[in-house]
């Protein structure tokens, strides 16, 4: 490839990029996501909750009964199993890591996160990887996995003492539903001044920008594969032209070679009739001549301009039959 055609190829990519970017999200669509987003208050209390919200709860209790359970039948391994046979493995729920106090909060949080997203055609799911509780985000095509967490801070109060507060963290890792690899990473927390409550419109309308840039990466990297792709088909087009030519060719220079036996044939047995006219025995004469009909028979037969047929030898490989053969039909349809 030229330079100025790899340049005409990052001039496109770029084109594309910029149009696929514009036209996903149009105007109206980002007004309401954005009007959406800057509406969205978190309830003080959840009456209605999401049911990932009440399974986690369920599954939280469900799990601390099985673990006392379990830690109080260690001290024999018979009656341990026997205790483990009577419960469960752990069943996937939201990764939450918040202490009791926090609790309530992590849940109204992301209680109102997952309503807004399926109202706004997005979803959760949850999921267990290598023994831990894993869940994600769906918003166009793009998966935001996160874990609601908190940190502790030491913070000098008023009489000059040292306070251990603690602060709801929400980390989110997203990647494109076509790719394998994290692309984007947020992570939002409490601050002195807003809270995590007052940061959920913010944390959705960010899902939605990368998730349009990564939908919009993904139909660019489509379109690249799918150049790159049509780039080896035309290659491999070309190789399969290129050694149906150098059949050609062979077939080619066979015939042009046949020919030439043929007629150098046909010029000996016209100098060996004559020559033949002048034996004087008669008997031997009429044997050079059967032979000199074989030598003429051979002759057509192997010129690939003449269709003949010998007993021994079958039908001769005739130049318009194997250039009409379906074979090395392509080249010449």
């Amino acid at each position: 490839m030229s330079f100025g055609e790899k340049k005409k190829w990052v001039y496109a990519d770029v084109e594309t990029a910029l149009y696929v970017y514009i036209r996903k999200l149009r105007e109206e669509t980002k007004t309401f996501i954005s009007e959406t987003c800057s509406q969205i208050q978190v309830k003080g209390q959840l009456r209605n909750p999401h049911h990932l919200i009440t399974e986690h709860k369920e599954e939280v209790i469900y799990r601390k009964k099985r673990d006392k359970a379990l830690k109080q039948a260690s001290f024999s391994s018979s009656y341990y199993a026997s205790v483990k046979s009577k419960y469960r493995e752990n069943k996937a729920i939201l990764p939450i890591s918040v202490s009791e106090s926090n609790i309530n909060r992590a849940y109204r949080i992301l209680d109102t996160i997952m309503s807004t997203l399926e109202d706004m055609e997005g979803y959760t799911q949850v999921s267990i990887d290598s023994g831990k509780d894993t869940a994600y985000f769906v918003v166009m095509h793009s998966a935001f996995y996160f874990e609601l967490k908190e940190e502790t801070r030491r913070k000098r109060g008023s009489q000059n003492n040292v306070e251990v507060q603690t602060y709801l963290v929400l980390s989110i890792s997203a990647k494109s539903w076509f790719g394998n690899s994290i692309q984007y990473k947020m992570e939002y927390k409490d601050n002195d001044n807003e809270p995590l409550e007052a940061q959920v419109g913010k944390i959705i309308y960010d899902m939605f920008v990368v998730a349009n840039k990564l939908r919009a990466a993904d139909e660019l990297k489509e379109r690249e594969e799918k150049r790159e792709w049509e780039e080896r088909e035309r290659q491999r087009r070309l190789e399969q032209m290129r050694k149906g030519e150098l059949e050609e060719v062979k077939l080619l220079e066979q015939a042009a070679s046949d020919w030439d036996k043929a007629e150098k044939i046909r010029r000996f047995t016209d100098c060996m009739e004559r020559k033949i006219a002048e034996v004087a025995d008669e008997g031997k004469r009429e044997k050079l001549l059967k032979w000199l009909k074989w030598a003429r028979d051979k002759a057509d037969w192997l010129d690939p301009l003449t269709e003949k047929e010998d007993e021994l030898l079958g039908k001769s490989k005739h130049i318009f039959d194997l250039i009409e053969d379906e074979y090395r039909g392509v080249l010449f349809s």
